[in-house]
């Protein structure tokens, strides 16, 4: 299974094609032309960064009798804390995850006690990886 990372969100100024600090009063302050950056607001456009959706799949149960619905789930990284997360009524998991390419993750699937039922292993590749493939994005 070969998964691309990729970043969904869109500013709708940016679609719009409006800047932000076109606007007296709304959206951020014009960057420091000294190059400095404010360490909290960094932070911040970070954690909204990580907080978009990018991991799309649906499960089946591993005897395929039907889809992994509402199972709980979690997404092991090499480098990163696992990605934790539950399936829909359609056995569809939505995740956040680090624009990362790796070889080495592990998707695992749980039922309701917590008991692993299943895992896959996932290759991810960064939405900006070269070699990511359009028709690998999910």
């Amino acid at each position: 299974m070969v998964l691309t990372v990729k970043d969904l969100g869109t500013a709708p100024e940016a679609e719009r094609g409006e800047s932000r600090s076109a606007k007296p009063g709304k959206g951020s302050a014009p960057a420091d032309p000294a190059g400095r950056a404010d360490p909290e607001q960094t932070a911040e456009t970070e954690r909204a960064a990580e907080a978009q959706p990018n991991f799309h799949v649906q499960l089946e149960l591993p005897d395929g009798s039907d889809y992994a619905r509402n199972k709980p789930c979690m997404l092991e990284i090499p480098g990163h804390p696992p990605v934790e997360g539950t399936t829909n009524d359609a056995g569809e998991l939505v995740l956040s995850t680090p624009n990362v390419s790796t070889d080495n993750a592990t998707l695992r699937l749980f039922d309701g006690g917590g008991v692993e039922i299943a895992s896959w292993p996932v290759t991810l590749r960064a939405d900006d990886d070269p070699g990511a493939d359009p028709g690998e994005r999910t």
